[in-house]
């Protein structure tokens, strides 16, 4: 999902390499670390533990909601082609052991899980506009004013910020 939301920042369309009509069960990366913690456990001695999304959804729909929360409700282009290790239906295989599933008590909800990615990859962006514009800025001597351009805005003002600095400052 990474890739996905970066490349729909930067491009203002949300694309995917693969069917609309696979599904996926979608996990926030702290839950299958809290539930592996537990997994390890008495309860799960000896036995295979299979961690997924609460519940199958079509990768068509998350990418809808992707590009809501984006601002881009008609930006979603499916690239379709031979993409091997993609499925549609199951990520399963055949295994001799049967795994159970662990579904955690409490997960992160997908639409915040979301949120949160887009947030840590726009701040992301800030960071590398404004490391981009000190280095200019100091190969023209002025260091000290992008300095106080960053200590005036604040760090909660740097996505404003973006907005506002040049792009061939």
């Amino acid at each position: 999902l990474m890739r996905i939301v970066r490349d729909a920042l930067d491009t203002g369309v949300v694309k995917y390499n693969g069917s609309p009509d696979a599904f996926r069960e979608y996990i926030h990366v702290e839950d299958p670390a809290k539930a592996s913690v537990k997994a390890l456990g008495e309860d799960f001695r000896n036995q295979s533990v299979v961690l997924t999304g609460q519940e199958p959804m079509r990768v068509v729909d998350l990418l809808k909601m992707l590009a809501e929360i984006l601002g881009l409700p008609e930006s979603v282009e499916f690239i379709e082609g031979n993409n091997l290790g993609h499925y549609n239906r199951t990520p399963y295989a055949y295994l001799p052991k049967l795994g159970r599933k662990y579904v955690p008590p409490f997960h992160v909800d997908l639409g915040q899980g979301l949120m949160q990615l887009i947030d840590e990859i726009s701040v992301e962006k800030v960071k590398d506009r404004l490391w981009e514009l000190a280095e200019i800025a100091s190969n023209r001597g002025k260091a000290i004013g992008i300095v106080g351009v960053i200590l005036f805005c604040g760090v909660n003002r740097l996505g404003r910020m973006m907005q506002i600095l040049p792009q061939g400052a």
